[in-house]
C-alpha cells in the first residue's frame, strides 16, 4: 500500500501512482539506468535527434590477430618513414656495407647511421655478419628493397589533376 498526498490507496495499481512513487517502486539498478538516460538526453539536447548509446558488438574470434598484424604493420612503416633510412635502404640494396662506408655514401655522420642500423636491425629490416674487425650490414631480404622501390615508383608517377 502507497501513500499518495498524505492518503492511502489500497487496491489501486501503479497506474495511478504518481511518477515520483513508481520511481520509488524500482530497484535501484532500474533507478540507475532511469538517471543515465536522464543525463544522455540532457547531453543530447543540443542535437535535434537523441540516439541511445549503441550496444557494443562482440568481436569476431581471429580480430585480436589482426590488431597484431596491424600493429605490427604500423610499426614497419613508422620505421621506413623516416628519410635517412630509407636513404640507408637504398644504399643496402646494392649489397653488403659497412658503417663507415654507408656513412661515406651516404652523407651522414657514423653515430648516426650507427643508430639508424640498430633501429633497422630491431625492425628485422637489416642483418649484420661480422668480418674480421668490421661488421657487414645487408637488406635482411628483397621484400624490403621491393617496397622501397614500389614506394619510389608511386611517387614518381604523374598525378592527374
Amino acid at each position: 500500500m502507497f501513500s499518495i498526498h498524505g492518503r492511502s490507496r489500497p487496491g489501486r495499481n501503479n497506474f495511478f501512482m504518481t511518477a515520483e512513487i513508481r520511481i520509488k517502486c524500482l530497484t535501484i539498478y532500474d533507478y540507475m539506468i532511469i538517471l543515465s538516460y536522464m543525463k544522455n538526453i540532457d547531453s543530447h539536447a543540443r542535437h535535434e535527434h537523441y540516439h541511445p548509446p549503441l550496444k557494443r558488438a562482440r568481436r569476431p574470434q581471429g580480430i585480436a590477430q589482426d590488431e597484431e598484424r596491424i600493429r605490427a604493420l604500423a610499426d614497419f612503416f613508422r620505421v621506413i618513414g623516416d628519410p635517412t633510412r630509407v636513404k640507408i635502404i637504398l644504399i643496402l640494396s646494392k649489397g653488403g656495407l659497412c658503417v663507415n662506408e654507408i656513412a661515406h655514401l651516404s652523407g651522414i655522420s657514423q653515430p648516426a647511421v650507427s643508430h639508424q642500423l640498430r633501429i633497422l636491425k630491431q625492425a628485422r629490416l637489416v642483418r649484420c655478419r661480422r668480418e674480421g674487425k668490421s661488421i657487414r650490414y645487408r637488406l635482411d631480404d628483397t621484400h624490403v628493397e621491393r617496397l622501397i622501390r614500389q614506394g619510389i615508383s608511386h611517387v614518381s608517377e604523374g598525378r592527374n589533376p
